[in-house]
């Protein structure tokens, strides 16, 4: 892909980190330059590499120096990495997308955990979320009257599931559909067959899937 050629003075005037002569350094590498201090980012990431080698040579734990360096930095790295989210937002959707497409297990598998290990927290982000979105609310609610209405045949035991709902809200539960109403492969029925109770914690890891 070809680089856009920016100076450093415009790079400076216009907030960027890095510009592109188009010419090489005197190493010969032709690639971006960091503004403030005007290196070539080729020298500098071969020098860290070559750092690297070194210091593992010498026998030092790299991955405690990473986390050191790390922890004394903390807050400057995220505050660069909430600007870059900010400014990057398609982007970032893409790559989160990409990711759980490669990790699907593990990421389900880290979301659930930490679910049930900060259940609090988790029902201070929902809750939050969902002020700041009633209008996906509203949506989601509507899609899934509408799927239970087409899940229910007329068979359904409907004043036994009334009184499941209850004996949920008495046991602080929540009646979870163990073949879920909407699935991309199959969709359950609203019977009593098809309830179980569940903690609000477990509903939630489990979304609509199903073993």
């Amino acid at each position: 892909m070809t680089e856009n050629v920016i100076s450093q003075n415009e790079a400076e005037k216009t907030g960027l980190s890095r510009y592109f002569t188009g010419k090489p350094c005197k190493r010969g590498h032709i690639a971006q330059r960091f503004t403030k201090w005007r290196a070539c980012i080729a020298c500098h990431d071969e020098r860290n590499a070559l750092d690297y080698k070194k210091r593992k040579a010498a026998g030092e734990d790299m991955n405690v120096r990473g986390r050191r360096s790390y922890l004394k930095n903390k807050e400057k790295r995220s505050q660069e990495q909430r600007v870059y989210r900010e400014n990057n937002r398609e982007k970032e959707r893409e790559r989160y997308a990409r990711y759980r497409m490669q990790r699907h297990d593990q990421v389900i598998a880290a979301g659930r955990k930490y679910r049930e290990e900060n259940p609090d927290r988790v029902r201070v982000m929902v809750h939050k979320w969902a002020k700041e979105n009633p209008d996906k609310v509203r949506a989601a609610k509507a899609a899934r009257r509408a799927a239970e209405i087409n899940a229910v045949p007329k068979w359904s035991e409907k004043s036994d599931i009334a009184a499941l709902y209850n004996e949920a809200i008495r046991l602080g539960l929540t009646v979870d559909h163990i073949i879920p109403l909407r699935h991309p492969r199959v969709c359950g029925l609203h019977v009593m067959a098809n309830l179980q109770l569940l903690s609000s914690v477990v509903n939630s890891s489990k979304g609509n899937r199903f073993e």
